[in-house]
């Protein structure tokens, strides 16, 4: 009998468990008062964590991986619920598509990812949620917090990368062989 095949399929489900358990203890730390903290901002771990996905799997686990981790901000944060996980989908499937046809998988293109979805993130929540309502200070929003927020993510987004980048490595070498 030939257990391969179900010995591969474990090591996969192993593998992508992994992921989820790393996004709920790294949104467990996003969301944790003062871990972190600089100024009024925390890192958001669970950005890097889903564009590394991305970049190591294929599109299919970076948009699930996008929408799971976009619901669990939406229910942090006081937008309409689904906002974060549709901008996470749509950044992941991009990242996926970009690495697979266009740049290559290394940290300096994962540094690149990481700051252009922290932009188009950060961009959209400050328009949505103060620049439309014409919130009084809403320049110190930026610097107060988003602009430290991307910084701080972005330091974490290093570890992270090479965190996945092992990850991804150890289990699809042991299901090639």
């Amino acid at each position: 009998m030939d257990f391969s095949k179900g010995s591969a399929k474990r090591r996969s489900v192993l593998k992508w468990a992994i992921y989820a358990l790393l996004l709920f203890v790294f949104y467990g730390l996003q969301t944790a008062p003062g871990f972190f903290r600089f100024l009024d901002a925390q890192p958001l771990l669970t950005i890097p964590l889903v564009i590394s996905i991305a970049m190591f799997e294929h599109e299919i686990g970076g948009a699930v991986f996008g929408i799971l981790a976009g619901f669990l901000w939406d229910m942090q944060q006081d937008t309409l619920f689904g906002f974060n996980a549709l901008v996470m989908m749509c950044c992941c499937v991009s990242v996926s598509l970009l690495i697979m046809y266009l740049m290559p998988t290394t940290l300096p293109s994962s540094l690149f990812y990481n700051f252009s979805v922290l932009a188009i993130q950060s961009g959209l929540y400050f328009l949505f949620c103060y620049a439309l309502w014409g919130t009084p200070g809403m320049s110190l929003v930026w610097i107060n917090y988003l602009l430290p927020q991307m910084g701080l993510t972005m330091l974490a987004g290093i570890p992270i990368y090479y965190l996945v980048r092992l990850i991804s490595s150890k289990f699809n070498e042991s299901l090639r062989s």
